[in-house]
């Protein structure tokens, strides 16, 4: 969502489903909605690198207690990854707006 390409938004959410997670947890996500501990800090930080660009280091540390320097590394390629796709896109001229009702009518 901080890359502001709709298509792409959906794209993960349609994954987030498929992979089997919760509808509640979904939107949960996208709202701001209450989380457990460690998946929000999952999206604090997530949210830190990705759309502010900035850091936030007891998320940081949360998110290695919680999974390990492996899952912090695998959360660094994915939120950065994910982020990668919108930005080649609006480079080409392809990418859309993000519709964030859009958005969370989808979760």
């Amino acid at each position: 969502m901080s890359a502001d390409c709709g298509t792409c938004v959906e794209a993960e959410i349609n994954l987030a489903k498929a992979a089997g997670l919760a509808p509640e947890l979904i939107q949960s996500i996208l709202t701001g909605g209450t989380l457990e501990p460690e998946l929000e800090a999952v999206v604090r930080l997530s949210g830190a690198v990705a759309g502010t660009r900035t850091d936030d280091p007891e998320a940081r540390e949360i998110v290695r207690a919680a999974y390990g320097e492996t899952g912090l590394i695998e959360l660094s390629f994915a939120m950065n990854g994910a982020a990668m796709l919108p930005g080649i896109k609006r480079a080409m001229g392809y990418a859309t707006a993000c519709d964030l009702q859009l958005m969370r009518r989808l979760a």
